[in-house]
């Protein structure tokens, strides 16, 4: 048997000639229908489907790839990656300057926490102890105002040649003759006078070497006034009272401190916790770089402990003036002298911003909020916006708040009866001492028997107790 011989595959190099005239795809599937190995089922596929089947694989191959021959090349940016991707590493700058000033910011508030944290641990009393002194002992202003009296009458029995000091048990022995009983937690008056005499030797002002804690000399005068919170009287009648422990007679017959005893007094006050924590630290802002940024943004901020040195440098700060007093022209006030402070600015300056003593300048503020709340409703009510209006024009002004409010009080104290209220007494008018109740005296000669000798209306006596 002869062996079948095998014909070569056709190229279409070679057809050619012979297939002019016809389509790319035509010739394409045609070449496949050659080139494609026979199957078990070529047989049962009919001539003229295998036809349709390779002209459509012909047909789809053929699109591709004159698709891809026609399309153009993409160009390649061969620009830096800065300028390629500028937008987003703009953005991402700004995103991360943000997050780096917030943790920034974070860090500073953190450190200023942990110095008030220290402030607050170092202090030997807290605003709760202090209340509760003040509530416990009961003392008026001008009990507490006679210590400087007593040492001086007590100068023979100690042995001093001076009143002007005194130690810690002595202090405490006049303060509980003062207040004529038995004083309540002395321990916590005991902590506090300690702390003024730690203070004293911390600051340099007493010869080396120091004596023991207890036996240090302490100014009476200054710590008269440092302890005149327990008096039970309003917050100026204890300043009032501080002050006029601390005056002097100035030459134009004015009274004033003199303004070397500020720094003493708020070293004091410091020492003795009676100014709030948050008060004695400061976080010193550096201002801004060459660039116009503030450097708080990016550099954390140092946070410093105040000293009675920084607030005594500081004058007392206005206030800011109301809507009428902007509108008008304000005049330069007259620059106080350098050497004393008179009471409205030594009230000022303890109450303040600056010092805060007693916490009382937040309770200011909380006032003039509460008065700033209420100014507003009422004005809301005697002139109402235009939506209330259009509301009431609608609906009645029985729905609106601002109404209900402003007419409910009135209502219901037009309802109820006359009541008849007991006058406060401080509102009640204060008749000066008669010449009975009252004797003049140029120094302290001794205790009188219902008698306290002190600095009054009429100047300086025994006034009637």
């Amino acid at each position: 048997m002869k062996p079948p011989t095998l014909k070569p595959p056709v190229s279409l190099v070679a057809m050619l000639p012979s297939l002019r005239g016809r389509s790319l795809h035509s010739l394409l599937s045609r070449r496949l229908l050659h080139v494609l190995p026979p199957t078990p089922f070529s047989d049962r596929v009919p001539r003229a489907t295998a036809v349709r089947l390779a002209d459509g694989v012909g047909r789809s191959f053929a699109g591709r790839r004159l698709s891809a021959a026609a399309a153009p090349a993409e160009q390649i940016d061969t620009r830096p990656f800065p300028l390629r991707y500028w937008k987003s590493l703009l953005f991402a700058s700004v995103v991360c300057a943000w997050l780096n000033s917030l943790r920034v910011s974070n860090k500073t508030s953190t450190l200023r926490k942990e110095m008030e944290e220290r402030v607050e641990a170092d202090s030997p009393t807290n605003p709760d102890e202090l209340l509760e002194l003040r509530a416990l002992n009961d003392t008026p202003s001008s009990k507490i105002a006679q210590l400087p009296a007593l040492a001086s009458k007590r100068l023979s029995r100690w042995g001093r040649a001076s009143v002007v000091e005194a130690t810690t048990p002595q202090l405490l022995q006049l303060l509980q003759e003062a207040v004529g009983g038995e004083l309540r937690e002395v321990y916590v008056l005991e902590r506090m006078l300690m702390a003024i005499a730690e203070s004293k030797v911390a600051r340099g002002e007493v010869a080396d070497p120091p004596p023991p804690i207890l036996d240090v000399p302490l100014d009476v005068r200054m710590a008269t006034a440092t302890l005149m919170f327990l008096s039970s009287g309003s917050v100026v009648e204890r300043l009032e009272a501080m002050f006029d422990v601390l005056q002097q007679q100035t030459e134009d017959g004015r009274r004033a401190v003199s303004a070397e005893k500020i720094e003493p007094l708020l070293a004091s006050l410091i020492a003795t916790g009676q100014v709030p924590p948050e008060k004695q630290v400061e976080v010193i802002n550096e201002g801004k770089n060459e660039l116009g940024f503030g450097r708080d943004w990016y550099r954390v901020q140092p946070v410093v402990r105040l000293t009675s040195a920084d607030w005594a440098a500081q004058p007392p700060a206005a206030e800011p003036p109301g809507a009428e007093e902007a509108s008008e022209p304000v005049t330069a006030p007259e620059s106080p002298p350098l050497d004393r402070v008179e009471l409205e600015q030594f009230i000022q300056m303890l109450q303040g911003d600056v010092v805060c003593i007693w916490g009382e300048c937040h309770l200011i503020h909380e006032r003039k909020r509460q008065k700033k709340i209420a100014e507003e409703i009422a004005e809301s009510a005697r002139n109402p916006s235009w939506s209330t209006r259009a509301w009431n024009a609608v609906f009645g002004s029985s729905g609106t708040p601002v109404a209900e409010s402003a007419t409910a009080p009135n209502a219901d104290a037009a309802s109820l009866p006359p009541v008849e209220r007991m006058p406060q007494e401080s509102s009640l008018p204060k008749s000066p001492p008669s010449t009975a109740d009252f004797e003049p005296a140029e120094s302290f000669t001794g205790a009188r028997q219902g008698y306290v000798f002190k600095l009054g209306p009429m100047g300086l006596g025994y006034y009637k107790d």
